[in-house]
């Protein structure tokens, strides 16, 4: 089989496929064309990353209806909800949510 470099966003796309599959890994690497073995590995690293449970972006968006109040609400898939008074800068919401998601 002739190997071809995927993104990210691919192999996340083909790991949610797969998932949402009956099929078995192999029979699904065959479908796409792949080997059972990149099919493991791309499980095993998206399991390990995380990126099966939680989203890489979220949209954050105002807790009072006014977009200027500049509360927000970050809520967590896991059920952890941060409300903050003010809009904290982008990075201080990126390492909070990576605390948090972080056993």
């Amino acid at each position: 089989m002739k190997r071809r470099r995927r993104s990210v966003e691919e192999i996340e796309a083909l790991c949610a496929r797969f998932r949402e599959s009956d099929l078995t890994q192999r029979q699904f690497a065959e479908e796409i064309g792949v080997s059972v073995g990149a099919v493991q590995q791309w499980l095993r690293r998206h399991r390990r990353a995380g990126l099966a449970r939680v989203p890489r972006f979220v949209e954050a968006v105002p807790v009072h209806g006014s977009p200027d109040s500049g509360e927000c609400r970050i809520e967590l898939p896991s059920g952890i909800a941060v409300v903050c008074r003010a809009l904290p800068s982008p990075e201080y919401i990126g390492a909070l949510v990576r605390g948090l998601r972080t056993p």
